[in-house]
C-alpha cells in the first residue's frame, strides 16, 4: 500500500485515523515493523487535520527500521512541511538519520543542527548524539565532545547516559583523565524507579495531540497525562515521580508541575504544595510562573475549586470547560478574572492564541490576575506568535506587557525581569534589573541572571560594577558564574585584579579550568608552563581553547598598555604557535580558502604554501578534518580540470604523516589524475605506496560528471569496475553507461550496462537493464530491447521491476501488439507510486487515444488529470483535448484545451491548445475570441503552431497568408 496522503475531514476519519495511529505504536513497540507499516500508511490515508504529519512521520520510521530508504526520506519530507515546529524537527532528525546512512553528511548535519537550535527536550539531545557520531566517524573530535557535552549536560535521561559513556571514551584518546572519569561518572548515575521513556513510534505517533506551542514539553509528561486519562491514576503517578526524581531540568520540572495538578484533582494539596513551591522556584519561564500563580491561588479559590486548579496545570481537555465555568462567574469580579487568566494561558499551550488574547486583555481582578495576564501577553509578544508588521514594534509592545508583570509584589516579576532586560535599550536599566534579580536570590534564576551579567559587563566599561559583583559571586555564587565575572575583568584590562578571581576556578572545571589556568600563567608571564596547558586545549577537542586565546588576546593588550612590550610579544607568539587564531578549524577553513583563490590565479607555489600551513595548523586540533580540507582543495581543482595543481596539493596530503584516509582520498585522485592522462605506471606506484579509495574513487567520479569533466569521470569509473569485488563496481558500471549514453557513444554505454548487469548487484544490475533495454529501443533492436526488459522484470526489484514490465507492455505495442500491451499496462495499474501510476496510464491513454477510444482514453488519462501533477496533468488534458479534436467532438475538444491553458504555461502544450481554441472559434463565428488565442499561440515560437496561428491572423485581419 502506498503513501496517498488524502485526507479525511470527517470525525469517523478522525477516530480511525488516531485507532491506526494507535496500532501502529502498539506494533512498533513490539518490533514488527512490517505490521506497523501498514498500520501508518492507513492513518494517513484516513489522516485529518492535525495527523497527516504524525502520520507520515511514522510512515517513515517504518520504512527506515525496514531499510526503505528512498520510501522513509520521501515520507518525512512530506511530515517536515507539517506547520508545527515540533513536528518537522522530529521529520528532520530521522531525515537526517536516513541521510548519513546514505552518506549525505552534509545535509544531515545542516537537518540536525537545525533540530539542536530548537531546544526541543527530546529531540534536541537526540540530534545532538547524532551530530557527535557524524563528527567522530569524521574525525572531528573537538566536535564530537562539544555535541557530546552538550547532550550529557541536557540531562535527558535516555540520552544522557550513552553520551557520557563516549565522552568518557573521547577524553581517555586525548588524555583528559580527570574528564573521563566525570564522565564515567555521569554514566553510572542510576535512573530513577519507575522512569518511563516513550521511544520515537509513540513520541510521533502523539504529535497529534500538540500545537506549535505546546510541543515543547517532554515526550514522557505527555505520555504518563494519557495514562492518567485512561484511568490508571497510579501508574501516571508513578511515572511522573520518577521523572520529577531525573536530573533533566525540562522533564523534571514539567512532570512536577503534572504531577502537581494530578494531586490536586485527585484531594492531596499538601503533596501538590510542595511540588508547586519546588516548581515555583525553578527557571522554567512556563512552568515557574504558571506554578506561583496556582500557589497564589489556592487559598484564594478555597478547596471547592483545587479539582480547577489541578486541571489547569496538567492541560487535560476539561480543564478549558472548568476555567470557562470559573471566567462566567457572574457573581464574583475577581473569580471571573482568575477564570480569565487560566482559560487564556489554556488556550495558549492549545495554540488558539486569538482567543487566548481576547480573555487576557482587560483582566480586571486583583494585582495577581492583571500581573500574570500582562506576563502572558508580553511572552506571546515575544515570540512574535500574535501580531505580524514592525518587529521593534512587537519588542516594544512585549517591554510595555512585561512591565505590568514587574511589581515585586508579584511572584512573576524575576521571570519578568529576565525578559525585560532583552528588551531595554538603557545599559543603566538593564544592570538594575540583573542586579535586582540576583539580590532577590531566586533560586532557578540567579544562576542565568549572574551568567547573562557577567557576560555582559564584558561588553561594557563597568569595571567597578566588574569587580563588586565578583566580590558578591565568590562568596554567595552561583560557581558557574565565577568564570564570566573573570573574564570581564580581563578583558577590561583588570588583569592583575582578576588573578584572585582564576584562582577560584579550578583546573577541573570542565568549562572554563583550562581557559582559567591558561590565563593565570599568562598574567604571571609563566608563558613555557602556559604553552602546554594551551597546546593541550588545542589539541583535545576542548571548547575552551577560543576562550583561552581570546582572554590570552586581551591579557597582551593590558601588557602593551603597561609599556611591557616584551610579555606582550611572548603572548603573541604563543598565540601564533596554536594558529593565531581562537578556533584552528576556522584557521585551516581560512588557510584553505586562501589557497584556492591562488591556485585559480595561477599561483600554485604560494597554494601550496598554505595548505602545507594548513596541514601543521590543523594537527594540533584535528589533523584529519585538516587533511580532508586540503583534499577538498585539490578537488576543487581537479573538478576545474586543472591536472597540476589538483597533483602538487594531492600530494601535499599524500606525504603528510600518518595521513590515514585523507591520504588514501589524496592518493586517490592521483591515481585518477595521472589514469587519464595515460599515465599507467605512475598510477600503478601511487596506488602501491599510498592506497587507493573506491568509495572515494566513485564519489569523485560523480562530482566530475557534474562539473562537465566527462573524461576523468569515466576514468574514475573504470577505476572502480577495476577492483576485484568492488562494493560500488555495479553502481560505477551503471552510471559510466549513462554517461556514455548522454555522450552518444552507444556501444560504450551498452558495454557499461551489459557489465553493471554481470555483477549482479540488487539495485544497480536491474536498472541496467532497464538502461539497457531503452538504448537497444532507441538502435531499433526490439528484440534485444525485450529481452534486456524481461532481465529487469525477472529481477526480483519491486520498483525496478514494475519499470521494465512498463517498457515490455510499451515494446509490444511498438509491434502492432496493442492487446499484449494493454494486458502489460493493466497488470500494473495497481501499482500506487504516483509517478509510476502516471507512465501506466498514460501509456493506457495512449493506446485508447490511438483507437480513438474516448471513453478508454477518459478514463486513463483523467486518472492523471486527477493527480494534480503539475507536468502530467496537463499533458494528459492536452493528449484528451486532441483525441476529442480528431474525433471531430468541437465542444470537447475545446473545453479540454481551455482546461490545458489553465493549467500549464508550459509552451508547446500553450501552443497547440490556443491554436487549436483560436481554430474552433473562428469556426464558430467568433473572431474576437479566436483572435486572442490566435496571438497567444503565435507569441509562444513554438515551430509546429506559431506559425498556423500567423497565418490565420492574417487571413482574419484580410491580410494575404
Amino acid at each position: 500500500m502506498g503513501v496517498s496522503g488524502k485526507v479525511s475531514t470527517s470525525a469517523e476519519g478522525v477516530s480511525a485515523g488516531r485507532a491506526a495511529l494507535a496500532d501502529f505504536v502498539e506494533h512498533a513497540e513490539r518490533g514488527d515493523w512490517s505490521a506497523a507499516l501498514p498500520a501508518a500508511e492507513r492513518a494517513v490515508g484516513l489522516a485529518g487535520p492535525g495527523l497527516l504529519g504524525p502520520a507520515l512521520n511514522c510512515v517513515g520510521l517504518a520504512r527506515h527500521r525496514l531499510g526503505e530508504l528512498a520510501g522513509a526520506t520521501a515520507a518525512f519530507g512530506r511530515a517536515a512541511d507539517d506547520p508545527r515546529s515540533p513536528v518537522r524537527w522530529f521529520a528532520l532528525l530521522h531525515s537526517a538519520r536516513v541521510w548519513t546512512e546514505l552518506a549525505e553528511r552534509g545535509r544531515a548535519r545542516v537537518a540536525l543542527t537545525e533540530v539542536v537550535e530548537s531546544g526541543h527536550p527530546d529531540l534536541a539531545p537526540e540530534a545532538g548524539a547524532v551530530l557527535a557520531e557524524l563528527s567522530r566517524g569524521e574525525g572531528d573530535v573537538k566536535s564530537a565532545v562539544k555535541w557530546l557535552r552538550e547532550v550529557v549536560d541536557s540531562g535527558h535521561p535516555r540520552h544522557r547516559p550513552p553520551a557520557a559513556t563516549a565522552l568518557a571514551a573521547l577524553l581517555s584518546e586525548v588524555d583528559d583523565r580527570a574528564g573521563a572519569e566525570r564522565a564515567r561518572a555521569q554514566a553510572a548515575e542510576p535512573a530513577p524507579v519507575g522512569l518511563v521513556l516513550p521511544g520515537p513510534a509513540e513520541i510521533a505517533a502523539y504529535q497529534v495531540d500538540i500545537a506549535d506551542r505546546t510541543g515543547v514539553r517532554p515526550a514522557a509528561v505527555d505520555s504518563a497525562l494519557r495514562r492518567y486519562q485512561a484511568g490508571d491514576v497510579a501508574a501516571a503517578r508513578s511515572a511522573l515521580r520518577a521523572l520529577a526524581d531525573t536530573a533533566w531540568p525540562a522533564g523534571a520540572v514539567a512532570a512536577a508541575a503534572v504531577l502537581a495538578g494530578i494531586d490536586l484533582v485527585e484531594g492531596d494539596p499538601v503533596a501538590a504544595r510542595a511540588l508547586l513551591t519546588r516548581v515555583a522556584a525553578s527557571g522554567d519561564f512556563a512552568n515557574g510562573p504558571r506554578a506561583a500563580l496556582v500557589l497564589a491561588l489556592l487559598d484564594t479559590l478555597g478547596a471547592e475549586e483545587h479539582a480547577t486548579l489541578g486541571r489547569f496545570l496538567t492541560g487535560v481537555p476539561e480543564a478549558v470547560a472548568s476555567a470557562e465555568a470559573l471566567a462566567e462567574d457572574g457573581t464574583n469580579a475577581q473569580r471571573a478574572a482568575i477564570g480569565a487568566v487560566l482559560l487564556g494561558d489554556l488556550l495558549v499551550r492549545s495554540g488558539r492564541l486569538d482567543q487566548a488574547v481576547d480573555h487576557l486583555t482587560g483582566v480586571d481582578g486583583s494585582a495577581l490576575t492583571r500581573c500574570y495576564a500582562s506576563y502572558l501577553r508580553g511572552t506571546l509578544l515575544l515570540d512574535n506568535a500574535l501580531l505580524g508588521g514592525d518587529e521593534v514594534d512587537l519588542f516594544d509592545q512585549a517591554a510595555e506587557e512585561l512591565a505590568g508583570a514587574l511589581g515585586t509584589d508579584q511572584p512573576f516579576w524575576p521571570w519578568a525581569a529576565m525578559l525585560q532586560v532583552d528588551l531595554v535599550s538603557d545599559s543603566d536599566a538593564e544592570l538594575d534589573l540583573y542586579e535586582r534579580v540576583i539580590e532577590h536570590g531566586h533560586p532557578g534564576l540567579l544562576a542565568r541572571a549572574c551568567l547573562d551579567l557577567g557576560q555582559r559587563l564584558a561588553e561594557w566599561e563597568y569595571q567597578d560594577e566588574v569587580s563588586e559583583l565578583a566580590e558578591r559571586v565568590l562568596v554567595t555564587g552561583p560557581d558557574e558564574a565565577v568564570p564570566w565575572f573573570a573574564w570581564g575583568m580581563v578583558v577590561e584590562g583588570n588583569v592583575w585584579d582578576a588573578q584572585y578571581v582564576l584562582e577560584q576556578i579550578p583546573e577541573w572545571d570542565p568549562e572554563h579550568g583550562g581557559a582559567a589556568a591558561v590565563v593565570r600563567l599568562v598574567v604571571r608571564r609563566e608563558f613555557d608552563a602556559a604553552r602546554p596547558v594551551l597546546l593541550r586545549l588545542c589539541t583535545d577537542g576542548n571548547s575552551q581553547f577560543g576562550a583561552a586565546t581570546q582572554l590570552c588576546r586581551a591579557v597582551a593588550k593590558a601588557f602593551r598598555a603597561g609599556g611591557d612590550t616584551a610579555a606582550h610579544d611572548a603572548v603573541k607568539d604563543l598565540l601564533i604557535e596554536v594558529g593565531d587564531v581562537g578556533n584552528s578549524a576556522f584557521a585551516v577553513h581560512r588557510l584553505c580558502e586562501r589557497a584556492t583563490a591562488h591556485a585559480e590565479a595561477g599561483e600554485l607555489d604560494r597554494a601550496v604554501e598554505l595548505v602545507e600551513r594548513a596541514v601543521i595548523v590543523g594537527a594540533r586540533s584535528d589533523a584529519g578534518a585538516a587533511l580532508d580540507a586540503v583534499v577538498d582543495v585539490a578537488r576543487s581543482r581537479h573538478l576545474a580540470g586543472d591536472l597540476r595543481a589538483a597533483d602538487a596539493l594531492y600530494r601535499v596530503v599524500v606525504d603528510a604523516d600518518e595521513a590515514g584516509a585523507s591520504g588514501r582520498k589524496a592518493a586517490t585522485g592521483l591515481v585518477v589524475s595521472h589514469t587519464q592522462r595515460g599515465e599507467a605506471v605512475e598510477a600503478a606506484a601511487i596506488r602501491r605506496r599510498s592506497g587507493f579509495d573506491e568509495h572515494y574513487c566513485y564519489h569523485l567520479g560523480v562530482a566530475l560528471r557534474r562539473a562537465g569533466e566527462h573524461d576523468a569521470a569515466a576514468t574514475a569509473y573504470a577505476l572502480v569496475m577495476a577492483v576485484d569485488g568492488a562494493e560500488l563496481a555495479a553502481r560505477a558500471a551503471y552510471f559510466l553507461g549513462d554517461l556514455e549514453r548522454a555522450r552518444g557513444d552507444v556501444d560504450a554505454a551498452v558495454t557499461a550496462y551489459e557489465r553493471a548487469e554481470r555483477l549482479a548487484d540488487a539495485h544497480y544490475s536491474p536498472i541496467a537493464s532497464y538502461r539497457l533495454g531503452l538504448v537497444h529501443k532507441q538502435r531499433g533492436d526490439l528484440a534485444a530491447a525485450r529481452a534486456a526488459q524481461q532481465r529487469c522484470a525477472d529481477s526480483g526489484h519491486a520498483e525496478i521491476g514494475h519499470w521494465g514490465r512498463l517498457e515490455l507492455g510499451r515494446l509490444a505495442g511498438l509491434a502492432g501488439d496493442n492487446d499484449q500491451a494493454r494486458r502489460c499496462f493493466l497488470e500494473l495499474a495497481d501499482v500506487s507510486e504516483q509517478r509510476f501510476s502516471i507512465e501506466v496510464a498514460l501509456s493506457l491513454g495512449y493506446l485508447a487515444k490511438g483507437e480513438r477510444d474516448v471513453a478508454e482514453a477518459t478514463r486513463w488519462f483523467g486518472r492523471i488529470i486527477d493527480t494534480g501533477d503539475p507536468e502530467q496533468a496537463p499533458f494528459a488534458l492536452a493528449h484528451l483535448a486532441e483525441l476529442h479534436y480528431l474525433v471531430e467532438d468541437w465542444a470537447g475538444a475545446e473545453r479540454h484545451y481551455r482546461s490545458t491553458l489553465d493549467r500549464t504555461d508550459r509552451p508547446d502544450l500553450v501552443a497547440e491548445a490556443a491554436y487549436r481554441v483560436g481554430e474552433m472559434r473562428h469556426r464558430a463565428g467568433d473572431p474576437a475570441a479566436a483572435v486572442r488565442f490566435l496571438e497567444i499561440a503565435r507569441d509562444t515560437g513554438n515551430a509546429a503552431f506559431a506559425p498556423k496561428a500567423a497565418a490565420l491572423l492574417d487571413r482574419l485581419s484580410g491580410q494575404p497568408a
